[in-house]
């Protein structure tokens, strides 16, 4: 994503990136935020569990310790406060346990 960023820069052109590199890049892009903010941009980043009956190596264990700690209150707080210290706004958007309705906008 730094590399399209970096050319879309360069050539100002347009392009569609995530919020955590265009601020991690902020200093060295003129490029201004067009559109932020709709649903259909959402880009969300999910954990699954893997079902141990679909093969003999799965570490079902270390599977449910990972996604009971990314759902985690604790790990969510951590996600939605990441960030804010350097560039002046969270880089990610926790949203375990929500709804549809609730993401977005």
């Amino acid at each position: 994503m730094a590399a399209t960023l970096g050319v879309a820069n360069e050539r100002n052109a347009y392009t569609i990136t995530d919020r955590g590199t265009y601020l991690a890049l902020g200093k060295r892009l003129t490029l201004p935020i067009l559109s932020a903010g709709d649903k259909v941009l959402l880009n969300i980043y999910s954990v699954l569990e893997v079902n141990p009956a679909n093969g003999l190596r799965i570490n079902a264990a270390g599977g449910k310790a990972l996604a009971d700690f990314m759902v985690a209150p604790a790990t969510q707080s951590f996600i939605r406060s990441f960030g804010i210290e350097k560039f002046g706004e969270p880089l990610f958007v926790p949203v375990a346990g929500k709804r549809e309705e609730e993401l977005g906008v």
